[in-house]
């Protein structure tokens, strides 16, 4: 039986996960997880958008010689996006420190408003299809694609 085991990598959200929790997630897999049998393992890089943070997750990626793939972030794709009206964003924040204002309805706006955008930069489901893809070109028997969270 041959086995491919892929993890994603994606983007540090603020207030979501820890500013480096990517990489030092990635740091203890790489230090700590034992070789499996019959399993081959490859990392992908989704959409990073942090230049630096890129290249510090490929260097550490390289110091460990695993199979890297990378979906890159495309700043002409993000730019086509609809546009978000960056005042009714303001308004919505000015709003935000008022005691009266129904908060969660506003972070509902918020949310609304940069949907798209938020589904382009986070690509879960592009990047489950790119594991998906490279297992069957890799005439594996089973493609394991997890997120960087998972050990």
């Amino acid at each position: 039986m041959k086995i491919l085991l892929l993890r994603m990598l994606g983007n540090d959200l603020p207030g979501i996960h820890g500013e480096e929790q990517t990489y030092n997630n990635l740091k203890f897999t790489l230090e700590n997880e034992p070789v499996m049998q019959d399993t081959d393992k490859g990392y992908i890089l989704n959409r990073i958008v942090d230049d630096k943070a890129r290249e510090r997750l490929k260097k550490l990626l390289s110091k460990h010689n695993v199979a890297v793939w990378e979906i890159p972030f495309e700043l002409e794709s993000y730019h086509k996006l609809p546009k978000v009206e960056v005042e009714e964003l303001k308004t919505i924040i000015r709003l935000c420190g008022k005691h009266e204002v129904n908060v969660s309805g506003l972070i509902d706006k918020i949310q609304k408003l940069t949907h798209l955008h938020n589904l382009y930069i986070v690509n879960n489901n592009g990047c489950r299809n790119k594991c998906l893809e490279l297992g069957e070109e890799g005439e594996y028997d089973w493609c394991l694609p997890f997120d960087s969270n998972s050990y």
